[in-house]
């Protein structure tokens, strides 16, 4: 009986785990929100996002994926004086687990990732007088949580649907168009922020 038992268990787990493949590319849209912060003030932000990965399950039976990503931003920061659009680029590595069974038809995952490399543009952000503009262009780093679920109408294709919650650290990198004191004792700022992210992943 309990051979049995077990035979029956390793099985559910097999088949569960065909859901998911040995190689699976993510590609996610979403909507961004959070705050900017840059010493005591702090903004809020608004945008657009962009989100690419791949990850490889090396190990079998076991549901944890281990991949790279890269993200793509687009979105305001709004203060008192107006709102100022950016720009974003971050290139990263994350974990991906996943139960190996399905809840309703439903698969719950986690992601933990950390950007790597990271570029972020504020366009016209500083203001040098007489008509002209400067952008301010900082490097960060930080972390990525993420929780989805997803849906798998086809074998090895799945509807993706994640929040992702942010912490990026930037540091001044340089002012683009003007003399770099200008901006050298700003402290560097703080952006957090919670992305809900709607996909598609398909696996080989």
């Amino acid at each position: 009986m309990v051979k049995q038992l077990l035979v029956v268990i390793c099985g559910c787990l097999f088949l569960n785990q065909q859901a998911f493949a040995l190689i699976d590319g993510q590609l996610l849209v979403g909507s961004k929100s959070g705050t900017f912060k840059l010493g005591s003030e702090e903004d809020s932000i608004s945008g657009q996002q962009v989100k690419l990965a791949v990850h490889l399950d090396p190990i079998p039976l076991i549901p944890v994926g281990f991949g790279a990503f890269m993200i793509t931003d687009t979105f305001d920061v709004d203060d008192d004086a107006g709102s100022d659009s950016a720009t974003a680029s971050e290139f990263g590595l994350e974990v991906m687990a996943w139960l190996p069974f399905d809840l309703a038809g439903f698969t719950p995952y986690a992601k933990l990732g950390y950007t790597v490399i990271g570029g972020f543009v504020f366009e016209n952000a500083v203001d040098l007088g007489s008509g002209q503009t400067a952008d301010l262009v900082y490097t960060g780093s930080g972390t990525h949580l993420g929780l989805g679920v997803k849906w798998s109408p086809l074998p090895l294709v799945g509807i993706l649907l994640e929040a992702d919650m942010s912490t990026m650290k930037l540091s001044f990198d340089k002012l683009d168009g003007a003399d770099n004191s200008l901006v050298a004792s700003l402290p560097d700022p703080e952006i957090k922020s919670t992305t809900i992210l709607l996909g598609v992943e398909v696996g080989i």
